[in-house]
């Protein structure tokens, strides 16, 4: 389990979260991160999110280039 920490953000990046929130608790796929918990304070928001080891998909982008064509096409189909 992995806790991120948001600070308060302002209207329309508080409206695009809320999206990002509602699709990854619909989301139960063992390819991306479930979502267990948010929990809000009145100044930090809380994701409690699975645990996914091996890094972060950017930094390994950044390192080793893009990803091999069977992952794009599978991305390219969940968008």
């Amino acid at each position: 389990v992995v806790i991120q920490e948001l600070m308060r953000l302002d209207g329309q990046a508080q409206r695009l979260l809320s999206r990002e929130i509602t699709s990854m608790e619909s989301l139960q796929h063992p390819n991306v991160v479930r979502l267990y918990e948010v929990v809000e304070t009145p100044s930090r928001l809380y994701l409690v999110l699975e645990y996914a080891g091996g890094g972060d998909l950017h930094n390994r982008i950044c390192n080793e280039g893009k990803l091999f064509c069977g992952c794009f096409l599978w991305l390219q189909l969940i968008y």
